[in-house]
Formats: structure tokens, C-alpha cells, sequence
């Protein structure tokens, strides 16, 4: 059973599942299993199908932050992986693209006029 069947991500897409770094020259896999309240105990978090899964493979949870919203900006998106690695996609929902673009026009009008 594969682990995006037994624990989706559905509010966390920005988000990459599997993190890759080097630590002392080997390199170490950190996996998302879960999304965790951070006021819920290790395991209590944990659905049963996730439990099994990390007993199974002999996995070592830990909690750790992510962003929880996708980055706007290239430069959010710089400053939400120091945390965790996440996807920067352009927004593809009109509204979003409208208002953010109505957003630019009027603050780059406002700073024309300051500077003249």
C-alpha cells in the first residue's frame, strides 16, 4: 500500500513528501507520513495505516515545520525550504493571478507617484 493512499497531503501539495540532504558525507531520506496537530503526541497523531507502515519499514518518526501555505513570491518560497522543500508553481486560479496582478499594478503606480 503505497503512503499517499493510506495519508494524503490534500492541504500540504506545496509541499514536497521526501526531503534529501547530506549529513556528515551520507545521505539521509526524511519522509512526510502525516500531518500532525502540533499538540498531539508522536503517535497518537498517527493513523493506524502510517504506524504499521513506519514499524514496517523501521522508520524513526520525528515531528518537524512545514509551510503551511503554498509561496507566492520565488523569495518565499526561498525562506519555506529552510524549513522543508516545497514546489513553487504559479498560480493557475484567475482570482488569484487578478488580484495579485491588480495588487503589482497599484503598488507600482503608488511608488511612481511618491518618487516623482
Amino acid at each position: 500500500m503505497q503512503l499517499n493512499q493510506i495519508c494524503s497531503l490534500e492541504n500540504l501539495r506545496h509541499v514536497k513528501r521526501v526531503h534529501k540532504r547530506s549529513v556528515e558525507g551520507k545521505v539521509e531520506l526524511s519522509i512526510i507520513l502525516c500531518h500532525q496537530n502540533e499538540h498531539e503526541s508522536l503517535c497518537t497523531g498517527m493513523l493506524n495505516g502510517v504506524f504499521q507502515l513506519a514499524n514496517t519499514y523501521q522508520l524513526s518518526p520525528y515531528k518537524t515545520k512545514v509551510a503551511k501555505y503554498a509561496a507566492l513570491l520565488k523569495e518565499e518560497r526561498k525562506e519555506q525550504c529552510k524549513l522543508w522543500p516545497t514546489s513553487y508553481h504559479l498560480s493557475t486560479i484567475p482570482y488569484e493571478l487578478t488580484i495579485y496582478q491588480q495588487f503589482l499594478m497599484s503598488l507600482t503606480d503608488l511608488l511612481k507617484r511618491n518618487h516623482n
